[in-house]
């Protein structure tokens, strides 16, 4: 890993670097996945909302070819977006800019979400249990299971919802 962010941002980095690394893990992407997130966040929070792939490759030290593949893995998730540069007024292609729309925050809702969506597969695995033909036991085991799998669902969601106020009123304290 090549990181070239100035002195005080780059201490910040290795601890922005560590929270997204749980992350990134959890999605089984690559180290240059972790090194180019963590990237983006860390120029988010220092001024730099928008960035250039070529800046991303200047500060990573990766290739052209790895961050266009991370970028797009990253847009695909809608953990990054991207827009047009308006102020390239060239007459070929527009250069485009990758940024996080609301920080760090995108990437905790992206984990919670793939929470949801994992507890939604199970849910639904144990619903097609249901249709089947099972014995009294096997009927109690599973519908004590889906009692558990619904109680994390509601976890998680009043997670999410913790997490849009704690950024309502993180928000509301910058804006005073």
């Amino acid at each position: 890993m090549c990181i070239l962010l100035e002195e005080p941002v780059t201490e910040s980095f290795e601890e922005i670097r560590r929270i997204t690394k749980r992350h990134i893990d959890w999605l089984n992407q690559s180290d240059a996945t972790l090194d180019i997130l963590s990237a983006v966040v860390a120029c988010h929070y220092t001024g730099q909302k928008w960035l250039y792939a070529d800046s991303i490759c200047d500060l990573t030290g990766y290739a052209r070819s790895t961050v266009s593949v991370v970028l797009s893995q990253l847009k695909s998730l809608n953990i990054l977006l991207s827009k047009s540069d308006a102020t390239n007024q060239s007459t070929g292609r527009r250069r485009q800019l990758y940024g996080l729309e609301d920080g760090f925050h995108e990437i905790l809702r992206f984990s919670l979400r793939r929470v949801v969506l994992e507890l939604n597969y199970m849910s639904n695995d144990l619903d097609i249990l249901f249709n089947k033909e099972l014995s009294a036991s096997d009927f109690a085991f599973i519908n004590k299971f889906k009692d558990d799998l619904i109680s994390g669902l509601s976890l998680v969601r009043r997670c999410e919802r913790e997490l849009l106020s704690l950024r309502e009123n993180t928000g509301e304290k910058k804006n005073k």
